[in-house]
């Protein structure tokens, strides 16, 4: 009886328009119960009269509905069913309605949604994207971005004009992609993001494929959200063709107190170039951007947390071309946030493999590795070198103009950091910590590179690391801390404070073919102050390619002296040569360091257990100092080890 009577009260009703009205959409997928009473809408059916009917009806839409501009106040609990029917121009505004429709158009993109909505998911089909790569679907899928919280991805579509999806709004947002691919088939270049997101509490973004085919200069964008998912995301191959702009896989600027998970992404191919072409070689590329802003940069800021979890990322060129950029501007003393990369790839990059300008980076069994300097030449158009300046980076935004923001909470964890491009050392494969103040790298293997510290560096430790060929480079003019201090309070005088000690412990170094790159496990190029070397083993099994001397634990010849450098424990084995110093130095140690309790396998009358030339230049120990395996006692402040026959 009420079907018949529904039936008979729709086609009564003849068309009457009225002025629209927009309202925020807040929209839900929360699926609710409904009736199994429906009615077939007649081709004449009046929209404006639409919330005089009953509630928790089925509305089966079989014609092509104009709105005439007017905002449609849907009763309770309506289904509305679509059978090969569509709505234009209007508003609906949802009241518990759902949504169902096959994967075809049901809305011209003049169709605007409010209130709530009841449905799975949203469609770019939907909203009449084609998906046959000759035809722009922008229009489609950013109507679906734009009227739903949930939408759905589900095959290849064209993106072909130079805008961006923006979705502009408060609550949450997810967009899926399994099987889709958003690409570019035409010669218009985009130089805006693809997806950008602003102000949202929540977004999730799941296996979305992205290929810019060089004619897109950046993916997905996020701005000013709380919590952000991302997982299952292919990227590549974007173009910068403008030098003022970054080619970007994906940049989130985070806010304080953001939680940021990404796993399972790929991005590759990030190139910045310039006049339609990389072949120039200019511009900025990154596959991963993040800058972290905080309001409240001094008083305990909210912790921020991005982590990115089995991960490749690789393949990014032009002359400004780091694969991953972190930066936080505001230099947050406690280093409240943090950045952890795990089970992740980081690899192939025309300048740093990691640009990290902040604090709280954590890296933990990742692998770091360089590219072949044919290859990138190749990505380039062969017309600019690369230009690499350091491979990894542990330090602060701005150093000079904030220096008392240190640098904390880095970690390098059982990682793998290879230079298998055979870059030049010097340059773009360093794992470079800087203005740090408590970097730890732990249970690594470095291989054909070498870990330096530079500028200001205290606190630091690195345990249980291997180096193949590899070494590690103290570089560090200023370690932070002066040893005295005035003390006012007694009229001037200077009394003793303190360091925050850094440690080498516990690490293994196995060199061959020796060459003047790697002379020692450490490589002093100027001040040594408050370092602890202890338990370090290090190996050489020489043959014909051998080309330096010298091969030891530490060496200390270019500048700078040693102040509370404990030196103990540690074993030097070198075959196939008769030189064996354990260490060198052409510099002073004064009184406050200790050497003891270290082993040499080499013995002979031309060994060398510690060179120094202050006071007494080219003084070499003999056997007869019980330098093998014996305490070597204190160095007397004159940079002589004192003779022991304990």
């Amino acid at each position: 009886m009420m079907k018949k009577t529904l039936k008979f009260l729709l086609l009564a009703f003849s068309f009457l328009c009225f002025n629209s009205v927009l309202a925020n959409a807040t929209m839900t997928h929360k699926m609710e119960s409904v009736t199994n009473e429906y009615a077939v809408l007649p081709s004449n059916f009046d929209w404006s009269q639409a919330a005089s009917f009953s509630p928790n009806i089925v509305w089966v839409i079989r014609s092509d509905f104009n709105l005439g501009g007017i905002t449609v106040n849907m009763p309770v609990n309506v289904t509305l069913q679509f059978e090969g029917g569509t709505l234009s121009n209007g508003t609906l505004r949802g009241n518990n309605t759902k949504i169902e429709a096959p994967l075809v158009q049901i809305f011209e993109t003049s169709i605007l949604l409010s209130s709530t909505f009841v449905y799975d998911t949203f469609y770019p089909e939907w909203y009449g994207a084609k998906g046959d790569l000759s035809v722009d679907d922008y229009a489609a899928i950013n109507a679906a971005c734009q009227n739903a919280n949930h939408v759905t991805l589900s095959q290849e579509y064209l993106m072909a004009t130079d805008q961006r999806v923006l979705v502009d709004r408060t609550g949450d947002f997810t967009l899926l992609g399994y099987g889709s691919l958003i690409t570019n088939t035409t010669t218009q270049h985009i130089d805006v993001e693809i997806f950008q997101f602003l102000n949202l509490d929540t977004l999730t973004i799941k296996g979305i494929t992205i290929n810019g085919q060089q004619k897109m200069a950046n993916a997905i964008r996020v701005d000013n959200i709380d919590a952000v998912t991302f997982k299952d995301i292919t990227i590549s191959n974007l173009l910068n063709i403008n030098r003022s702009y970054r080619a970007t896989g994906i940049q989130v600027f985070v806010r304080d107190g953001s939680v940021v998970y990404g796993d399972n992404l790929y991005i590759s191919e990030i190139g910045g170039g310039q006049n339609d072409s990389i072949n120039v070689g200019v511009g900025i590329a990154r596959a991963l951007y993040y800058n972290i802003n905080h309001p409240d940069t001094i008083v305990a800021p909210r912790k921020t947390k991005i982590t990115m979890t089995n991960s490749v990322f690789e393949w990014v060129y032009g002359d400004d071309g780091d694969v991953i950029d972190i930066i936080d501007e505001d230099y947050i003393s406690d280093a409240a946030h943090r950045f952890i990369f795990n089970n992740c790839t980081i690899r192939y990059a025309s300048r740093r493999l990691v640009k990290g300008s902040a604090s709280g980076i954590q890296y933990y069994n990742c692998k770091f590795d360089s590219a072949s300097e044919a290859e990138l030449l190749a990505k380039m158009g062969g017309v600019i070198g690369p230009e690499p300046s350091g491979g990894v980076n542990f330090r602060n935004a701005s150093p000079l103009t904030q220096p008392n923001f240190r640098n904390m909470h880095g970690k390098m964890i059982n990682c793998e950091y290879r230079n298998s491009g055979n870059f030049n050392i010097d340059s773009g494969t360093i794992l470079i910590a800087a203005y740090t103040d408590g970097v730890e790298i732990r249970g690594n293997q470095f291989y054909d590179t070498y870990l330096r510290f530079q500028d200001t560096a205290t606190n630091f430790k690195v345990i249980g690391n291997s180096f193949y060929n590899a070494n590690i480079e103290l570089n560090v003019p200023d370690w932070d801390i002066d040893l005295t201090h005035i003390d006012s309070e007694n009229e001037g005088e200077r009394e003793s404070i303190e360091w925050k000690r850094s440690y080498i412990t516990d690490n293994y170094g196995r060199y061959d073919n020796l060459t003047g790159a790697y002379p020692a496990l450490i490589n002093s190029k100027n001040n040594i102050v408050a370092l602890t070397v202890r338990n370090n083993k290090v190996f050489s099994d020489e043959n014909v390619g051998t080309t330096v001397n010298f091969f030891g634990l530490i060496r200390h010849v270019t500048d700078g002296t040693a102040t509370q450098v404990y030196v103990s424990n540690n074993e030097i084995v070198r075959m196939d040569t008769p030189r064996n110093e354990f260490m060198i130095s052409l510099r002073e140690w004064d009184e406050t360091c200790k050497i003891f309790d270290n082993f040499n396998n080499r013995i002979g009358n031309e060994s060398a257990g510690f060179l120094g030339t202050y006071p007494n230049a080219g003084y070499n120990f003999s056997p007869a100092t019980n330098f093998n395996g014996v305490s070597w006692g204190n160095v007397n402040g004159n940079g002589d080890p004192t003779s022991n026959t304990n």
